[in-house]
């Protein structure tokens, strides 16, 4: 439905997006999680059309938009502000698209009491926006993006501003509406927990490309970068240097990683040890680390070396004791 072709945008006189081409699917929500500043903002009010690039096209259904004001696309926004007018009261705001769109009175009605419905504020039509909780108003902002039935949603860290519980509250109840509603959307996000429940697709961006696009399973299980598990806190990642035979050479000592046997000997590489596939060695291990810090994670103990690496074990050690470590599996990456 949505097709982008090698979008380029430039701030500042530096590239912020270089060639930037995918697709979205009926009804498929794809998540763009990157850090800040990575151009994922940006890339979002190019498709609104609040903005423009300065090379590539924007299609929707085979259609050049690139060139369609953003008041004709028909892409509801969502803010991570909401901006709600408050002056107006909720049903007022839910409404206000319709208005703009000249839709008749009835209609109207008719179609906010649907909105409103489906985000679970119904009662709520006389309220002031000024006197609700922070997630009712960001509710009301995706009834109103919701009411003018738009093509597709797009959503700018929209829950950014929300505390934990009330984040992951939301998240749930906004993965229900957009799978009743059918409607394609973009999520954009720096947190990987949101763009994960949400997602059927996942794509990171970084440095102005995307790196990596997938099911957010296939995603987190094979990072294609150690960029790419570092920022999803995939685990360990340690950058070493090969020794030659397939040995790495590590600040936890020198590491057995068969995949790098073909590599040249002083080649830099990048690991990911995952914490799962760390244990206790016995007393003739050669890996060996001296715990700098222990906390309690639910039913275990996140316990941190010296440097940062970490692991997880059902009983705690004391802080300052050396641990003989084994390591299962280690997957490498080219620097």
């Amino acid at each position: 439905m949505l097709t982008l072709k090698n979008i380029h945008k430039s701030y500042e006189g530096k590239p912020l997006l270089r060639g930037i081409s995918f697709e979205v699917v009926a009804g498929e929500t794809v998540c763009l999680l990157g850090p800040s500043g990575s151009g994922k903002s940006t890339l979002l009010r190019i498709i609104s059309g609040l903005e423009k690039a300065e090379s590539g096209n924007v299609f929707w259904k085979g259609k050049n938009f690139s060139s369609v004001p953003a008041h004709q696309r028909n892409f509801g926004l969502i803010f991570q502000d909401y901006a709600l007018f408050p002056h107006l009261n909720v049903f007022e705001n839910v409404a206000f698209g319709l208005k703009m769109q000249k839709v008749g009175r009835e209609e109207i009605h008719q179609r906010v009491d649907e909105s409103l419905k489906q985000v679970d504020l119904v009662g709520f039509e006389t309220r002031r926006v000024t006197d609700l909780s922070g997630g009712e108003q960001q509710r009301v902002a995706l009834a109103r993006a919701l009411a003018p039935r738009p093509r597709m949603l797009l959503f700018d860290e929209p829950l950014g501003a929300l505390d934990r519980r009330l984040r992951e509250y939301l998240l749930a109840e906004l993965r229900s509406i957009l799978q009743e509603s059918g409607v394609p959307a973009i999520y954009v996000t720096h947190d990987q927990a949101e763009a994960f429940t949400l997602g059927d697709r996942v794509m990171l961006l970084h440095e102005g490309e995307i790196v990596q696009s997938g099911a957010p399973a296939d995603v987190y299980a094979h990072p294609v970068s150690g960029w790419v598990a570092e920022f999803l806190d995939a685990g360990n990642v340690i950058t070493g240097k090969i020794l030659g035979n397939g040995f790495v050479e590590t600040i936890l000592g020198t590491l057995d990683v068969p995949s790098v046997r073909e590599q040249a000997k002083g080649t830099s590489v990048t690991l990911l040890i995952r914490p799962q596939d760390v244990i206790l060695g016995d007393g003739s291990s050669l890996l060996r680390g001296r715990v700098e810090d222990i906390i309690f994670q639910q039913n275990q103990y996140r316990i941190s070396l010296e440097g940062g690496f970490y692991f997880y074990l059902s009983e705690p050690p004391q802080v300052g004791d050396e641990l003989c470590l084994e390591i299962l599996n280690i997957k490498a990456f080219r620097k």
